[in-house]
This record gives structure tokens, sequence and C-alpha cells, in this order.
């Protein structure tokens, strides 16, 4: 019953201090965190009733399991089409991705990506598969679904997303050995994603 509690405790501080992640970047850098390890969670806020997020690019497609049987090779993978939805709100804030990580402020930086000003569909709208989050790299989720909601907005600016909607909330574990900072960490993200529902934590089925 303990385990439950500490998990529950992480959950609330995750909920509960939310701060906006404008306060923490500096010359294009995370600034202000302990390096350390850490389960973290991105948050869309300052938006009521949801009104320019439900504006936005909300259909997402996910790539299924790839299909064994010999009839259905010309067709590698089963595909998921669905909608964002903003059920999961808490005091009009949704969390959008949960994640850990040993280094946060690492993590984050690659997450942001912050050095790339570019909008990644600027040039090349029809060059990726329809509806489905484009990655440059496999530790930029955070970017690759800002990227993806603002798809079809030519006028998109992410130091203007990140200054206005996006918050961000850190949780360090703080057991007596690092093994359990690790099983803290490990279980509170599953516990968070399960709750929270985040919107970018979706990704392929394989």
């Amino acid at each position: 019953m303990e385990s439950i509690c500490i998990q529950n405790e992480g959950l609330n501080k995750l909920i509960e201090n939310i701060k906006p992640i404008s306060d923490f970047i500096k010359n294009n850098k995370i600034i202000g965190l302990k390096n350390q390890d850490a389960v973290y969670s991105f948050w869309w806020m300052n938006d009521m009733n949801f009104e320019r997020l439900l504006s936005l690019n909300l259909e997402i497609a996910i790539k299924g399991k790839k299909n064994r049987e010999k009839e259905y090779l010309n067709e590698p993978r089963t595909i998921y089409n669905s909608n964002w939805k903003i059920d999961h709100a808490i005091n009009e804030r949704l969390c959008l991705y949960v994640g850990k990580s040993n280094y946060i402020v690492d993590r984050l930086n690659k997450h942001l990506y912050l050095s790339f000003k570019k909008h990644w569909y600027e040039d090349a709208a029809d060059k990726f598969a329809a509806n489905m989050i484009h990655k440059t790299n496999t530790v930029c989720q955070f970017r690759a679904g800002i990227e993806h909601l603002f798809k079809k907005e030519t006028d998109f600016k992410l130091e203007e997303v990140l200054r206005n909607h996006i918050g961000i909330s850190v949780y360090h574990p703080d057991k007596e050995s690092k093994d359990e900072n690790m099983e803290e960490r490990f279980y509170l993200e599953d516990l968070a994603i399960g709750y929270l529902r985040p919107w970018f934590n979706l990704d392929s089925e394989r």
C-alpha cells in the first residue's frame, strides 16, 4: 500500500506544479532545472475552453501491427485513425506528453529542439504520410506533436506557442537508492500516462 501512496503523491505533483515552460528557456536552452532523474509532463494551458487547441489539426493516424498473413503482403501495416480529445483535461489544462529521464535537462532540450526554428512542414507538407506524426529522431516526441498540431498553420511560430500555451511539471524521486528512484520513475510514468491520457504518447503498435 505504501508504494501506491507514493505513486499518487508523484502524480499529484505533476498535476499541481505546472509552470510556464518559457520560465525555463534562455538562448534556446533549458535552464533552472536540476539535470537529474525525473518524471516530467508537458501541458497545454491558457486557452479558454480550448478554443485555439480545438481549431488545430487533431486528426492522428497510428501505425498498427505488421500483417503476417501472406495475402496481406501488399498492405504491410494496419493504420488506426482517430481524433485527439480533451476528455481528460484538468482545470483547463490538458496533458500533452509524459516522460522520464535520468538527465531531464538533456531530455527536454531534445524534446523541444529549439535550435531548429523552421516549421517542419513549411516546404514539404505533402512529403509525409497523411495525419501521421513526423519525427526527425527518436527523442523529439513533444516537438513532433506540436508540429503536427500546427501542420496546416502557415503562420506557426514555436516561440509564440511555447510562451503562450505550454506548461511543464517535474517530479524528482527522492528515494534512498538509485535503484529505488529508477523503480519510482518507471511506475509513475505508466501511472501518469494511464490517468492523464497525454496526446503525444500515442505511438505505433508493434
